[in-house]
């Protein structure tokens, strides 16, 4: 049973051996395809324009790709998890919640009303961008990392902050905030399994279709030719 949603989408798209696996220092072929930071996956996203620009076909491995998103922050306590799931017409989601902030039903809703989800490789770009102010080494959580933060998970960690230290008398130290690590986990690809295979048999089957219709055409053309060189020798 995976309580948490992030583990419960990893469920639905990778199965459960992968949402059992939320450790994202150490990979497992198992149970994770792929670990890296920001840079990588700002090279996967290179892979994926690169080949809608020159209409090829992207790769199987990136074609629907899971990725698992976290934010360490260290002393400053304000981490984060989150999902994009890369669709086969080049479109991303951005699926999270936030404890006792929102849950993923209410950011979905929000986020699509909003336009912005599923969203487009720029789009993916300057939340990347977003994600690179955040991991910036500072002295302290400024505005600029406030602002970031908003824009990426719709939560302002100041009031957050104010609210929590209201609650339990305390006083969040800013200077813990020394900059965060952005860590990239590719899950999975989906659809997995039977679905896969359905898919794969069901894009052969239309090339097959394809391939008899070019030779009956090509066929019918000859036979036409035929019968126009019969009528000229007539």
């Amino acid at each position: 049973m995976h309580a948490h949603p992030h583990a419960q989408v990893t469920a639905y798209f990778c199965g459960s051996a992968v949402a059992d696996n939320m450790d994202f220092d150490k990979f497992d072929p198992r149970t994770a395809m792929y670990i890296g930071g920001l840079h990588d996956f700002e090279m996967m996203l290179d892979l994926i324009e690169d080949s809608v620009q020159q209409h090829e076909e992207v790769d199987d491995i990136l074609r629907r790709a899971v990725f698992r998103f976290s934010i360490n922050s260290g002393e400053a306590n304000i981490d984060h998890v989150w999902m994009i799931v890369h669709n086969s017409d080049g479109s991303f989601w951005w699926l999270q919640s936030y404890i006792s902030e929102y849950s993923l039903g209410s950011w979905m809703d929000l986020s699509q009303k909003a336009g912005f989800n599923p969203m487009s490789i720029s789009e993916m770009r300057r939340r990347v961008a977003l994600l690179k102010i955040l991991e910036q080494e500072k002295d302290a959580w400024d505005q600029e990392a406030d602002d970031a933060y908003f824009e990426l998970f719709n939560v302002r960690v100041n009031d957050r902050k104010e609210r929590q230290n209201a609650r339990h008398y305390t006083r969040w130290d800013k200077t813990t905030w020394k900059g965060g690590r952005v860590d990239v986990n590719l899950a999975c690809n989906w659809p997995r399994d039977k679905e896969a295979l359905r898919m794969k048999k069901a894009r052969k089957s239309r090339a097959r279709a394809r391939g008899k219709r070019s030779v009956t055409g090509g066929a019918r053309a000859d036979s036409a030719t035929s019968a126009r060189r019969e009528d000229r020798e007539m």
